[in-house]
């Protein structure tokens, strides 16, 4: 079942706005470190249309391990005469919209890593982190080079990823990076099975939810010490 809630909704243990028990072609699409998203056609009749609007959540399973996970809805465009169509990604992809403090670092295993990326995190956030990578690495992260907290993450050169390895599982708000997680596979994740999609998508959401000002002059950073 695939629930919406309202954009502003904290509690997601009831129904929220309803159910959206008319989807049609429901698909999660999902990539091993890399992109995570949903998308579905919806009939303009359906059960609960109306609570289908840009920034509005759905909740729903994307898997076996990966049960009431939650998409912020980024697109709902016409599709035809009777359906719309709805983009959605899933909740990790806040980490994009927030910003960072100027520069920051980490010395140790991958646990340590991203307890310094959370720790440094600008803005309201519900981000908890967890890694069994014992692996020691150094980094250091500068506003110029990582624009945003996922650049941190992975992506990057010199990112969590690309220094300590390992592979991302996203749980909604929990960020965990395992040293290996489950098993090679080579087939798709289509909405309630546990299948992997490599199609590209493009991420349409390019805005930030905080935002911490900085400038660079001569490889300096120049901040407001009031912030």
């Amino acid at each position: 079942m695939i629930l919406i809630y309202d954009k502003n909704a904290t509690n997601f243990e009831n129904y929220g706005l309803g159910p959206l028990r008319d989807v049609i072609n429901p698909v999660v699409k999902r990539e091993r470190n890399g992109q995570y998203f949903f998308e579905c056609e919806y009939p303009f009749d359906g059960l609960n249309y109306e609570a289908i609007k840009e920034g509005n959540i759905l909740k729903m399973s994307a898997g076996p391990r990966t049960k009431g996970q939650k998409f912020d809805i980024t697109k709902v465009e016409k599709h035809g005469l009777k359906t719309m169509k709805i983009y959605a990604e899933h909740i990790s992809y806040r980490t994009k919209r927030l910003g960072l403090k100027p520069e920051f670092g980490a010395i140790g295993d991958g646990s340590f890593a991203l307890t310094a990326w959370k720790n440094n995190l600008v803005g309201e956030h519900n981000f908890e982190v967890w890694s069994d990578v014992s692996t020691s690495g150094t980094a250091n992260w500068r506003v110029d080079k990582f624009q945003n907290a996922r650049n941190v993450l992975g992506g990057v050169e010199g990112s969590i990823l690309d220094i300590w390895g390992g592979e991302y599982e996203f749980d909604n708000e929990k960020v965990k990076l395992w040293s290996k997680m489950g098993r090679p596979s080579k087939a798709a994740i289509i909405y309630g099975k546990n299948l992997t999609d490599i199609q590209e998508e493009t991420n349409i959401t390019d805005t930030y939810t905080s935002i911490y000002p900085v400038a660079v002059k001569d490889k300096d950073l120049f901040t407001i010490d009031e912030l």
